[in-house]
């Protein structure tokens, strides 16, 4: 059942979102323009580590938001809170500042 007017209790998944709110930063955030000079054969394994920290990251993604829905039909509300904030974390951030570092790489 989707609550018009959710109650968002005191819990640990609500005190957890608000501790990542505070915690945000982008890729934005970031210096690009001191790009870090590799060899070809750093480029190389740099990318070869990132590909599956990419995967495991796109993987968590995927999996949190199936579970979106489902918590939507319970009415676990601060979950979804806190979930969401999860899927801004693994996705969003991680994806994004790992294919801006491969842009230096490549």
């Amino acid at each position: 059942m989707i609550k018009v007017f959710p109650r968002f209790d005191e819990d640990l998944l609500v005190r957890l979102f608000h501790k990542g709110v505070k915690a945000q930063w982008s890729t934005a955030d970031v210096d690009w323009n001191d790009p870090i000079q590799f060899s070809p054969s750093q480029s190389l394994a740099l990318a070869r580590m990132l590909t599956p920290v990419y995967l495991g990251e796109q993987s968590a993604m995927i999996g949190a938001s199936v579970v979106l829905p489902q918590m939507a039909n319970a009415g676990e509300t601060s979950a979804q809170l806190y979930l969401s904030s999860f899927l801004m974390d693994e996705y969003a951030k991680c994806c994004a500042i790992i294919t801006d570092c491969a842009k230096g790489i490549v």
